[in-house]
């Protein structure tokens, strides 16, 4: 079946700079639909034969109308189209979309969601920095379905995601060797935010007012009940129980995983599945 998201690309050339697990992902739907990318990575390596490659020095130099970057590539560059797979395939698939962040947690975050969402007989694919690259589903994604999208700072640095619901797990200092400072660190992840019509953040969170979005699902290790209001929602633990506003969920000692951090995660994973599943899901 073909990928339709990829008719926009048909007359132009593309490259893929870096060959990593998510533009290996990228050629392969390419080929499939016609198209051959010229492969740019620094060292040399094996690709699908009759590509034209570039390797080695000048290889970030693409001179291509369209670039898809691996993740761990930094490029800046205004003249052209520049994509990650995630910043392309994101925005051309229609579905419930949650993209979850943070210097810690995301991944165990993200798990925790697509099982809750699954356990409730959602269709959901979890895809982004973790799971399989989402544009090798792209055909098969249906309005109804659940992406469920782990975005890394790499990911989040030149892309501001279109999301039912953002959830930001923590921040602290991470990947200055690639970052150029702490607040481009910062302002990268909140570009998670921007066009989120729904964001679930730590009330702890350092930088909170950077993440608020129109609607914020607040989650805490400490009773929040007197901070309820008509404007937020808020998921935390009052004497060993955890609570969705007034609503009592389950004692916590129920929680298999251990540990305050994994305890964090399961209150922001509620945050962003409550309004979508049962109780007995969660």
């Amino acid at each position: 079946m073909s990928f339709s998201i990829f008719s926009e690309l048909n007359g132009k050339s593309v490259s893929l700079l870096g060959y990593g697990v998510s533009n290996k992902a990228v050629c392969q739907c390419l080929l499939k639909n016609g198209i051959s990318p010229t492969i740019r990575n620094k060292e040399k390596i094996d690709v699908p034969l009759g590509l034209k490659t570039v390797f080695g020095e000048g290889y970030l130099n693409a001179s291509e109308d369209v670039v898809f970057r691996s993740p761990s590539v930094r490029i800046e560059d205004e003249s052209r189209e520049v994509y990650t797979e995630i910043s392309f395939s994101l925005e051309r698939v229609n579905a419930h979309k949650i993209g979850i962040t943070g210097s810690d947690g995301k991944t165990t975050t993200s798990t925790l969601i697509d099982r809750i969402l699954r356990f409730d007989f959602k269709s959901s694919y979890l895809v982004g920095n973790v799971g399989t690259p989402l544009i090798t589903y792209a055909d098969e994604i249906k309005e109804d379905d659940f992406l469920v999208c782990e975005l890394s700072s790499f990911q989040l640095f030149d892309y501001t995601p279109h999301l039912d619901c953002a959830v930001i797990t923590s921040i602290s200092e991470n990947h200055l060797d690639w970052h150029k400072s702490m607040d481009e660190y910062v302002l990268s992840k909140a570009n998670i935010v921007k066009n989120a019509r729904h964001t679930v953040i730590n009330y702890n969170l350092e930088y909170k007012e950077l993440f608020k979005g129109r609607k914020t699902t607040y989650f805490s290790l400490k009773d929040c009940s007197d901070k309820i209001d008509s404007e937020n929602d808020y998921v935390y633990v009052k004497n060993g129980k955890a609570y969705f506003n007034n609503d009592e969920l389950f004692s916590t000692g129920i929680i298999k995983l251990k540990g305050e951090y994994n305890l964090l995660n399961v209150l922001a994973a509620i945050g962003a599945t409550y309004r979508f599943v049962s109780l007995d899901a969660i």
